[in-house]
């Protein structure tokens, strides 16, 4: 019993690591256990796109897992772009570019997520997909898919309707949505959050949606004066939106403060 007990600890911890699971030695299992918290730490602060890619592939990573990779991602392509979107922050053209254009932002996530990237699709800024969801014999050329992993949406105009973007994903069949927008300030972004979670609120899918993390929404606010850009994460829950914890700041890159669970 101790030996099974052990097996199914290590399963919870490492569950993106089958081949541990097979150990029944509890020595052997804590040694590990201690050996792979270490290296997961480090590698993550290291380098986390690559961290994703070692420890996460599309045919077992849940929606929840998701949601906190698709923002931790998002954060670490956009410091990596920071001195372009610092630059490019005005522009929407410009700064879209960065978002969708080759080498763009939503492809380096997909890219670390395992998926593939289309932009455009059905009026969805992008989706994402695996080799699988693609139609077969479809004319070549072409990307037609049975199954969308990620939808997201990206809106430069925080008051031009964001209601819109949530109610399209609301209607698409997808594992996880996302929005990324821009608000002024913080009381337009506690009162944009409040609207919109009425809005999934009121769908008779807002608990499964709730359970599985599959809304997630992302605020990017530049500091003039300090040259920073910070980055907020949110997921649709129950009664409210729940902050995603900010990933490590970085130079040039100011990550708002996670605040204590409620």
């Amino acid at each position: 019993m101790k030996k099974t007990k052990s097996v199914i600890l290590l399963n919870r911890r490492h569950r993106y690591n089958p081949l541990l699971t097979s150990l029944t030695c509890p020595k052997l299992i804590g040694s590990l256990n201690r050996s792979w918290a270490w290296f997961s730490t480090f590698f993550r602060k290291l380098c986390p796109i690559n961290y994703v890619r070692l420890c996460y592939t599309p045919q077992i990573m849940n929606t929840s897992q998701q949601a906190v990779s698709f923002f931790e991602l998002w954060v670490d392509a956009c410091i990596q772009r920071y001195e372009v979107l610092h630059r490019d922050w005005s522009n929407c053209s410009a700064f879209t570019s960065h978002v969708f254009s080759q080498n763009s932002i939503i492809e380096a996530i997909g890219k670390a997520l395992g998926f593939r990237c289309y932009c455009g699709y059905y009026s969805i800024d992008a989706i994402l997909f695996t080799e699988d969801d693609l139609v077969p014999g479809r004319p070549a050329g072409t990307t037609w898919v049975r199954r969308i992993r990620i939808a997201f949406e990206h809106e430069n105009d925080f008051d031009s309707g964001l209601f819109q973007e949530v109610s399209h994903l609301l209607i698409t069949d997808c594992d996880l949505r996302v929005v990324v927008s821009y608000p002024g300030n913080r009381e337009e972004l506690d009162s944009q959050l409040e609207y919109l979670h009425s809005i999934i609120a009121g769908t008779d899918r807002s608990d499964r949606i709730a359970e599985d993390r599959a809304f997630l929404f992302i605020a990017g606010w530049r500091d003039i004066e300090k040259h920073t850009i910070e980055w907020w994460g949110y997921v649709y829950d129950h009664t409210a939106w729940r902050r995603l914890p900010s990933p490590t700041a970085q130079p040039n890159t100011v990550l708002a403060p996670t605040p204590t669970a409620p």
